[in-house]
């Protein structure tokens, strides 16, 4: 039996128009303003510093370099250095 339910829908866009960010819940269910913020403040800090943010990630916290730059060019970024474990796990501050 399928039921049709109404639903929330929060969506952010760029300054492209294109769609970054998109999360449905069904109406019975609150959303979270402050995880959607979260979301926002991690978009930017990639955007405009290179990096990627782990789940629960807090304004402040430990991130992580973008992996798709390559060692030399991350070096060049982070100019306080990043702890290399692997090609693509290298956290760093913020």
């Amino acid at each position: 039996v399928l039921r049709h339910q109404a639903a929330t829908l929060t969506m952010v866009l760029d300054i492209d128009k294109r769609i970054r960010l998109m999360t449905q819940y069904p109406s019975s269910t609150g959303r979270n303003f402050y995880e959607t913020l979260r979301a926002i403040d991690t978009m930017q800090l990639h955007l405009y510093h290179q990096v990627v943010c782990p789940a629960n990630w807090a304004n402040g916290d430990e991130v992580f370099v973008n992996p798709t730059l390559g060692s030399g060019a991350a070096a060049a970024m982070f100019p306080k250095g990043f702890n290399e474990m692997k090609s693509w796990y290298r956290p760093t501050v913020q």
